[in-house]
């Protein structure tokens, strides 16, 4: 049954050596929203500028509604100059400033949040005070917060996770910026008793680590949960982490158990992976054929 999800935050232009492609976590994690039949809203901010026109022209293509994405005059259409040298650690240079970091509140906006099944946001979207605040007014109206964590140097604190975090009921990392968090509390190394820690300290439902080629943790109340990774001969790692959001939010709300999630969204990002760009549609009977790593040893 399709769900009714809000993703709020950056939706910008990647600028790889070749060529621009779209981009932005919110917006890669609406569009596989979307192919995956779920009821899309985004809320973001553009430039009238050429990139803004095309970027619109792009998602009106995937099907997604714009009607809550604003369009200014003053700031530019957000751009990432990325470094795709190492194709498995991804480097991006964020332009600061740009439209997202200006995104203002609307009661419409409001209401569409109020009402949804889920409201999802990224931690580098609150880098700028007008953002954040608008972010932080529309988080308390919807019944499940779930917080991409994306720590982007220099745009974010420990504060200012702390602050989203409390107000997060999923939340999904990677294994990098696990061990960064867990070192501001000197929590031990060991992954489990690390994600442990951060579901009390925060009163999190559902906190997800993704391990790259090595798959994916889940911790939900006591029950935890691992995910052995699956071998694919990677093109790029842009926008596999969003497509493994996107299809583990589709399922968990549509009472998929985790462990079900877990594993179809860990291949559904490395056939992600796979492919050049953050937004290919996926194939999911190539999905169903990937072959399984075993299982690695938990770190």
């Amino acid at each position: 049954m399709p769900k009714e999800i809000v993703c709020f935050g950056e939706m910008l232009w990647d600028l790889l050596p070749t060529g621009k492609v779209p981009g932005g976590a919110p917006m890669n994690v609406a569009i596989h929203l979307t192919y995956q039949g779920q009821k899309v809203r985004l809320i973001s901010r553009l430039c009238h500028d050429e990139l803004g026109r095309e970027l619109i022209l792009f998602l009106r293509e995937k099907g997604l509604d714009l009607a809550l994405v604003q369009v200014e005059q003053t700031h530019p259409t957000g751009t990432v100059v990325v470094n795709t040298a190492n194709k498995t650690e991804v480097q991006y240079s964020i332009v600061a400033p740009a439209a997202w970091d200006f995104i203002t509140y609307e009661p419409e906006a409001a209401q569409t949040v109020s009402r949804c099944d889920a409201f999802v946001f990224g931690s580098l979207a609150a880098r700028q005070e007008i953002t954040r605040q608008t972010l932080r007014q529309y988080l308390p109206l919807s019944n499940l917060n779930v917080l991409d964590v994306n720590l982007r140097p220099p745009f974010y604190s420990q504060e200012l996770l702390e602050d989203l975090l409390t107000q997060a009921h999923i939340a999904k990392m990677n294994h990098h910026e696990l061990a960064e968090i867990r070192g501001w509390y000197g929590v031990p190394v060991d992954a489990q008793e690390s994600m442990r820690f951060l579901v009390r300290r925060f009163g999190l439902d559902l906190l997800i680590v993704t391990r790259g080629e090595h798959g994916a943790l889940a911790l939900q109340g006591d029950q935890y949960f691992e995910q052995a990774g699956f071998t694919v001969d990677v093109a790029d790692t842009i926008g596999s982490g969003d497509a493994f959001l996107a299809t583990f939010l589709a399922l968990h709300l549509n009472n998929s158990p985790v462990p079900e999630a877990l594993k179809q969204a860990c291949r559904a990002g490395s056939w992600v992976a796979t492919k050049a760009g953050a937004t290919p549609i996926i194939d999911w009977d190539a999905l169903a054929a990937l072959d399984q790593n075993p299982a690695p040893d938990i770190e």
